[in-house]
């Protein structure tokens, strides 16, 4: 754990020990806490901090709310998990035997809760371009910076983000980000949880960036004595005047450094410059089930020799294959798939994404002689992605368990046809550089591909 993170725990804690409830007091901490940290172009985790109240008859988004008495807690959290019905025989725990498609969303019912973040930022940060990239909240979220509306979200499971920098207010004043998240209940045919169970990362850049994760990294042919690596990522110039964009790039293995190449582009100002090229590597250590040798690519730009941004990714070189007559090929070496399918909640843990229930999950599996994984019937956390890479773990990424027609009355159906293609967009996004990754799959037991409608559907490319 950060060190800086960790000094903000004890200060809470000792906080909560001495009997101090002020909500004031333990935010100063906090927010004296974040700012050093932001003087990097390094995603931060926005963890810490938040206030919380599970309320469906409030509107907390405006600025001026009044939070005080909220509930402070870090994240990721499923505020459904860990309600505490008392009184009338029919509630034990959190379980209601009476609600709304209860076998299917283990007896938990769903609700609204209600998030606020206060925050202040320095001079440096504001010069900066400032946003909020959140990994998974369950199930439809909104958001606002400040009052101002950011977004509507449905799918609990994709990753979205949001730039904040035109709402944030000037330097040492007390920004507030408030999250409305909604689990209407009979939205899935398993436990799917609420609140935001995922984490949440503060991107800073400068005016001339990479965008969050628009980096891609392919290896389309292994060789064990030279692999080339193909690099892909575009630069966005925010700045009124064209730049001459010195970039850096080096990749990682382990803390040591085994390839480097610097490069000038020139990025028009309010455009977007598309940069490739090729890295060769000499005897790489390629990603396997029994050695899952990973390597970090960094990307520096600058302009006028003033870092504008770092940009970093973890990959592995690996080659896939598959046939009728070899069957699955890693690394040319045939590979027989022993699977399970893994639903995306902890058990008594919810569907908070803990780093450490995620890894548990996939080194269980690896313990007991599993080497891939289907994540039924959504995609996983980061966190698991980043366990099933560190482990040695194959994955298939599945994307939805409907699209048009229903398999319960308030699931992801009522907004396929409007968020479907950019939510995939998302996740292929996020996912696509893990190498534990082997396969995506577009859905599971879709009702329309019993018919003609899911043919006329993929073929009109809204996937």
């Amino acid at each position: 754990m950060c060190k800086h993170l960790s000094s903000t725990l004890a200060v809470v804690l000792l906080c909560i020990c001495s009997g101090v409830t002020a909500n004031a007091q333990i935010r100063t901490a906090i927010t004296k806490r974040i700012q050093p940290m932001l003087h990097s172009f390094q995603p931060r985790t926005f963890d810490n901090g938040w206030l919380f109240s599970e309320d469906s008859t409030i509107n907390a988004s405006a600025s001026e709310f009044n939070d005080t008495g909220w509930r402070i807690l870090s994240l990721p959290h499923d505020f459904a998990i860990e309600r505490r019905y008392t009184g009338d025989g029919m509630h034990i725990g959190p379980f209601v035997k009476a609600s709304p498609d209860s076998l299917a969303t283990g007896h938990i019912p769903g609700g609204t809760g209600w998030y606020r973040k206060h925050f202040k930022l320095d001079e440096w940060t504001m010069q900066q371009r400032v946003g909020i990239d959140f990994d998974g909240v369950a199930e439809c979220s909104d958001v606002w910076i400040n009052g101002h509306h950011l977004g509507f979200h449905p799918n609990g499971y994709m990753p979205f983000q949001y730039d904040l920098t035109p709402y944030l207010l000037p330097a040492g004043n007390d920004n507030i980000i408030a999250v409305r998240a909604y689990s209407a209940g009979e939205n899935s045919r398993w436990y799917f949880g609420a609140g935001i169970y995922r984490h949440v990362q503060l991107t800073v850049t400068g005016k001339i960036y990479i965008p969050e994760r628009e980096t891609q990294v392919t290896t389309p042919t292994v060789d064990p004595a030279k692999t080339n690596i193909n690099i892909a990522f575009p630069v966005q110039n925010t700045t009124e005047a064209a730049a001459a964009v010195e970039l850096r790039l080096s990749i990682l293995h382990g803390n040591k450094e085994v390839w480097t190449k610097n490069r000038t582009v020139r990025v028009e100002n309010g455009s977007l410059m598309p940069v490739a090229l090729t890295a060769g590597l000499l005897k790489p250590e390629l990603w396997s089930i029994e050695h899952p040798s990973l390597y970090t690519l960094k990307i520096d730009v600058f302009n006028k020799k003033i870092k504008c941004d770092s940009y970093e990714t973890t990959f592995g070189i690996r080659s896939l294959s598959f046939s009728a007559g070899q069957g699955f090929l890693l690394n040319g070496v045939p590979v027989e798939l022993k699977g399970a399918c893994v639903h995306h909640d902890n058990g008594l843990l919810g569907a908070a994404a803990y780093d450490g229930a995620e890894t548990r999950r996939v080194q269980l599996l690896k313990n007991n002689g599993f080497n891939a994984i289907r994540t039924s019937h959504n995609p996983p956390s980061t966190a698991f992605l980043n366990a099933c890479d560190r482990l040695g773990m194959l994955v298939i990424d599945e994307a939805f368990d409907m699209w048009e027609k229903p398999k319960r009355n308030n699931d992801y159906h009522r907004f396929f046809k409007d968020y479907a293609a950019k939510d995939m967009a998302s996740y292929i996004r996020r996912d696509r550089n893990h190498p534990c990754v082997i396969m995506w799959s577009i859905g599971n037991e879709i009702n329309e591909r019993a018919d003609s409608s899911g043919l006329l559907f993929t073929q009109s490319s809204a996937l």
